[in-house]
Parts: C-alpha cells; structure tokens; sequence
C-alpha cells in the first residue's frame, strides 16, 4: 500500500510532497541517477544522503531531544517507501533507520543521544549480526566480546554486512555469555567502523 492510499494527516501529505519534490529535482532523471552512482556501480551517494539528513528528513522519526522530528514509526515508514519508490541511491538508510529503532529501545543516557543524533545527521550505520558459520541464527553467534578496562574486546568474524564499505559505525551483535547461554547471552555495541582490528572484505 502507498503512503498516499494511508488516510495520512494534511502534515504527513505535506512530507510525502516534500520527499516526492526532492526526489525529481535531485535524482529525477536516468542521467542524473547514472551521476549519482557512477554509472549504476554503486548503490549509496554520501552527499545526496547529506542532503535528506540536512533537511531533517532522516531523523522523522528520532525523538526531539535527540535532534529529530519527534515522529513515529509511520513517518519513518513513509521516509523508506518514497526513498524507494523513486529509487534513491542511499541505501545506507535502511541499515541506519534500523539501528535507530534499536537504539531508541536499548539504549540510555550519552550513548542514545549520540548515536540517535549521528543517524539524524547522515552517518551510516550498519549491522553486524550474521556469521559464517551461524547465518542469521543469532543463538549461535560466535563472535565474542570481552570486557576491558574502558569497553570491550571483540574478537570474531561478521558477513554479509550491508554497507559497511562506507558505514561509519556498526550495530554488532555479539556474545558476552558462555557457549550455552545462546540468546541470553548476547549484547549490543555499537562500534566505530574505523576502530583499530576493523577489516572489510567485500564477497
């Protein structure tokens, strides 16, 4: 179902409109898309991204006193289905509108604040769940984290990690339980993609 076949308010029409308007003056046309993606070889301009953070548009969705819109899921919602609808070239929304959800839930204090901000303003964050030897079972996870003095080791391996050849954080799950301990035993950290032992291999 389109946003527009929702019985939406006359404030999200407006945004729909918006995001439509947007969406024909920067990407509109075949020539400008090949522009934006290098000839279709890459999937997530930076600077067009920048450009929805800039005008508040990411963060719809994000709390106020984290810098955003103050909306709910169903703008966030109608944020996703327009980007796709005319075929933006900014996947990295996905995976970062995602990660927000979950921070918005888990998180406190600092850390929510900063990380809820970083989304509003166009950082890219991505998702570390899967493993090579787990798939997407997350009960299975391998790759450990180890607590140290000021945060965390991790050690391990992640695939199939969307965007994260230009992310600048990732969302991993990791295990901090024993073996045994399956989903009881996982935690989440957000980590900067540019911390040191961080390889990216694309497959």
């Amino acid at each position: 179902m389109s946003a527009a076949a929702l019985d939406l308010t006359d404030e999200r029409r407006a945004f729909v409109d918006a995001l439509r308007t947007f969406a024909v003056r920067e990407a509109g046309t075949e020539e400008r898309l090949r522009e934006l993606t290098n000839d279709h070889r890459e999937s997530h301009n930076q600077e067009l991204y920048e450009q929805l953070a800039d005008l508040g548009y990411l963060g719809v969705g994000i709390p106020e006193e984290h810098g955003g819109g103050g909306g709910t899921i169903v703008d966030t919602c109608i944020l996703t289905e327009e980007v796709c609808y005319a075929k933006l070239p900014v996947t990295g929304i996905y995976t970062s509108l995602t990660v927000a959800e979950a921070v918005r839930r888990h998180a406190e204090g600092e850390l929510r604040h900063e990380l809820l901000e970083s989304v509003g303003r166009g950082e890219v964050h991505a998702l570390g769940f899967s493993e090579p030897e787990a798939g997407s079972d997350l009960a299975s996870l391998r790759c450990r984290a180890r607590r140290v003095e000021g945060g965390y080791v991790v050690d391990g391996q992640k695939t199939w990690t969307s965007n994260a050849h230009f992310a600048k954080h990732v969302l991993l799950m990791v295990r901090t339980g024993g073996p045994e301990s399956r989903h009881d035993g996982i935690t989440m950290l957000s980590v900067p993609m540019d911390s040191e032992g961080i390889e990216v291999r694309p497959i």
